[in-house]
């Protein structure tokens, strides 16, 4: 498919799922949101010895609650295992804090962090707007649509560390609404010696289990989240 047919069936994709969710109208009449969610992160310590390689599993459980206010208000905190992470942004201030640094920096609105997309249904109808459609999948019997999202050139200079970020939606061609969100990094970074780079790759997926109609609009009450 020629890639400007690809960008314009991404485009009447994504206009399918604004409006399963309602339509922009019914969206914009949406001024707070509230979400509270659990957190499990796991992670693999491997040690190889001889021609054996052992792994042991670590499991950590948490919380976050979401507060957003439309367009561009939103806090963040994150709990787990007993460690505190907050962020936000004012439309002028985004800001994060955590047990070991915090930071702050002016600028236009940051964008809800990426973890979170797909609850918010504007910001994933703009995260999806310069999409193109690569293809279809069947997820849990729903027959879905494909969309990428590649960052560009400049934005990868701006985030020095990143090498390569890919985004994909996958788009019930039933409802019109996100079944399943990839986001996948490769980040540079200097060793602890400092004299070469470590490359590491950073992949996140959440599953959309259940939406339900709240109000006006159709929303996610159900997921999933795996790094």
């Amino acid at each position: 498919m020629p890639l400007y047919q690809e960008g314009s069936t991404a485009k009447y994709i994504v206009q399918q799922y604004l409006a399963a969710c309602g339509g922009q109208g019914a969206l914009n009449s949406l001024n707070n949101m509230c979400a509270v969610g659990q957190v499990k992160m796991a992670t693999w310590d491997m040690h190889q010895s001889g021609c054996n390689t052992n792994s042991k599993r670590h499991c950590e459980v948490g919380a976050f609650v979401l507060w957003q206010k439309n367009p561009d208000l939103w806090v963040l905190e994150l709990v787990v295992s007993g460690c505190k992470i907050s962020a936000g942004s004012n439309r002028k201030v985004a800001w994060s804090q955590s047990s070991s640094s915090s930071n702050a920096s002016k600028g236009p609105p940051r964008s809800l962090r990426r973890f979170f997309q797909g609850l918010d249904p504007r910001s994933t109808t703009n995260l999806f707007l310069n999409a193109i459609c690569v293809g279809e999948k069947t997820i849990k019997d729903e027959e879905c649509f494909i969309l990428k999202l590649e960052s560009s050139i400049d934005m990868l200079k701006d985030e020095k560390c990143f090498v390569h970020h890919t985004i994909l939606g996958y788009l019930s061609q039933r409802t019109g609404l996100l079944i399943q969100f990839e986001d996948t990094k490769l980040v540079k970074l200097k060793s602890p010696r400092g004299d070469s780079n470590v490359f590491w790759k950073i992949s996140m997926e959440a599953m959309h289990e259940d939406y339900s109609t709240l109000k006006v609009s159709t929303l996610l009450t159900v997921g999933r989240l795996q790094q």
